[in-house]
């Protein structure tokens, strides 16, 4: 603090910091705790409050540091996006390449990954995608080891879909809960499904669905268990009596069948397909209808994550272009992670 010499010739301490009451009124304090003396006379309330406005700037040496960061910053950028042919960065880029469990190289050797945009780079490091052995896309984030690997023993399931189908059917036969549909009855609850509850929440695309169960039987768009889900929740549009676990109650109609799709549920989780993806979706669905919803929102945070592992959120238009799967399973794929998306929201 500096000093000035008062008329009575005794020093006088300007003080650095003024109460509020004398920085209101704009006069001189002198900066006395607790209580300033110009407080002391009137009789007014001291008070002092430290303020951001008078910290020190920061220092020269401080801010040419910082100048001098943000410049080795610049100068590593400009390196990095000009040097995507040399070696260490093609090195780097075959590390984020989407990995498959075939003999050749045909993604690696894709002259485009030569010259990719700094956009393209960056959206590899957030994870890579990776086929099985059962030809089922798994998706790995940027932190899992498993993402830098070309053969992932994560990728492929220990068991089969269709080993846990068989788990799961000899299971309901076992607990009685096997629910047989005629042809009929299935055929009145998929009309039902599409006209009334497919049309607002679309989650089953309706031709891959349709020619799998009744003409390919592939497993790949229609199983045991996306069915049980679908005739599951179209039984609550329907009159039908024998769809009811009790005839004089409504609200019970399809719970037969839904109790059959979780317990499948339960088996295929271990390696979880689209399918099984939808099926989660459908049962949320049912259970939020039946006045069930910290049950249905639990299916539908499993559906999302299951979509996350299968990399539904991702772009899948290279792996068309390379053969690794079809149009039809992307676009079944981003109907889905949309789905779960507007299902979640």
């Amino acid at each position: 603090m500096k000093s000035q010499v008062t008329a009575s010739g005794k020093p006088r301490q300007r003080s650095s910091l003024a109460c509020n009451l004398c920085r209101t009124k704009r006069i001189k304090c002198d900066g006395q705790r607790p209580l300033c003396t110009t407080c002391i006379t009137n009789g007014e309330r001291c008070e002092y409050t430290s303020q951001d406005s008078n910290r020190k700037p920061p220092s020269k040496r401080y801010v040419e540091a910082l100048q001098e960061r943000i410049r080795s910053l610049e100068s590593q950028l400009e390196k990095y996006q000009g040097a995507s042919s040399s070696q260490d960065v093609d090195d780097s880029s075959r590390l984020d390449e989407p990995c498959d469990n075939s003999e050749d190289d045909s993604l690696s050797d894709d002259p485009n990954t030569k010259h990719r945009s700094p956009t393209r780079d960056i959206s590899d490091r957030l994870g890579a995608l990776n086929i099985g052995e059962d030809g089922q896309v798994h998706y790995f984030g940027s932190r899992s080891n498993f993402s830098l690997l070309k053969n992932s023993p994560a990728a492929s399931s220990t068991v089969s879909s269709r080993e846990l189908e068989e788990q799961a059917a000899r299971t309901l036969d076992c607990l009685g809960l096997r629910v047989e549909v005629s042809d009929e009855l299935r055929d009145h609850l998929l009309e039902l499904f599409w006209s009334w509850q497919n049309t607002w929440q679309y989650i089953v695309v309706q031709q891959p669905f349709l020619d799998d169960l009744l003409v390919n039987h592939t497993g790949q768009y229609a199983t045991p268990l996306l069915l049980s889900a679908v005739l599951a929740l179209a039984s609550r549009y329907s009159d039908r009596v024998e769809l009811r676990s009790d005839p004089l109650d409504p609200n019970t109609a399809g719970n037969a069948l839904a109790e059959q799709a979780k317990m499948i549920l339960f088996y295929e989780s271990q390696a979880p397909k689209v399918t099984t993806i939808q099926a989660t979706a459908l049962l949320c669905l049912r259970e939020i209808a039946t006045d069930k919803e910290a049950l249905g929102w639990l299916y539908c945070g499993m559906a999302t994550r299951m979509a996350f592992n299968l990399g539904l959120h991702l772009d899948r238009t290279h792996w068309c272009e390379t053969g690794h799967i079809t149009e039809q399973a992307a676009e079944v794929g981003a109907t889905v992670w949309w789905s779960c998306y507007v299902l979640d929201k």
